[in-house]
Order: C-alpha cells, then structure tokens, then sequence
C-alpha cells in the first residue's frame, strides 16, 4: 500500500506539472495575441489618414530602432534592407509612444513612420511587453501609397 501510495503521489505529481506547464504556455499565447491584435488596431488607423496625417507628431530619440542620429529608422534592427528617414510633422496623427494594460499586462507601443521611397511611407509598429520576468516583442509593418489616401 505504501509503495502504491508514492507511484500515486509521483503521478499526480507529473500531471500537476503538466498542466502548469500548459496553463503558462496558454496565458502566454494570449498575450502575445493581444499584442497582435493592438499592433493590427493601429496599422488600421494609419490606414484610414489622409497622406499629411500619416507622420509622427513627435520624435522619441532614444526610442528603440532608431539609428543613431535619431532621425532614422535602423534598417537592420527593423529588418529592412536600409535606414529609413522618420516622416515627423505637426500635424501627424501617429504618436511616437504609447502604453496600454490589458488584464494585467502592460504593453509598450512604439510608431514610426518612415519615407519608403516612391510616394510610399512605412508604418512599423513595435509592441514590448514582459511575463514572468522575461521580455517579448512583436513587430508589424505596412507600406501605404500616397495615391491611395486620396
């Protein structure tokens, strides 16, 4: 009986283990979801400016990417193929940082609007965020023409 009860006890054990293991891995695929989903919500309103809206309102220089002049985005920390000049205009609609909580993890937004060259500008989004100590991101980005804000 005592050798049954402690095969018991390590079995439950392992499962236990188990399924903390798989309730971490699921609360950590939500919130990298919802860093998605905040990421997604503000390329849509990057896409529904008008051409002079779509510029940074102000410039962060110590945000993160940007090269060292600060008035450029790093190509290679951006995973583009070349350093992009930062589009920074009074009257731009995209704010350069932001945090949001969502439950009870907060989320670090960075919004960079770039010249891509041929009546295009990059909107890359940034979002930071930290779980259990450890540190996570997500990067998105669109290309919008000016010809199709018209």
């Amino acid at each position: 009986a005592l050798f049954a009860s402690v095969v018991v006890v390590i079995m439950i054990s392992g499962v236990a283990s188990a399924m903390a293991a798989s309730f971490r891995g699921s609360r950590d695929n939500a919130v990298a979801q919802e860093a998605t989903a905040l990421a997604v919500e503000r390329l849509e309103f990057a896409r529904s400016l008008i051409w002079d809206e779509i510029a940074m309102s102000t410039l962060v220089t110590d945000a993160p990417m940007l090269s060292s002049d600060g008035l450029h985005l790093d190509g290679a920390a951006a995973g583009l193929p070349s350093d992009e000049a930062l589009v920074v205009d009074a009257s731009g609609l995209i704010a350069a940082h932001s945090s949001e909580s969502v439950d009870t993890t907060s989320y670090s937004i960075w919004q960079y609007v770039t010249d891509a060259g041929g009546g295009l500008r990059r909107f890359v989004v940034l979002v930071v965020w930290s779980v259990g100590g450890a540190s996570y991101s997500h990067q998105t980005s669109t290309l919008i023409a000016e010809a199709a804000t018209r």
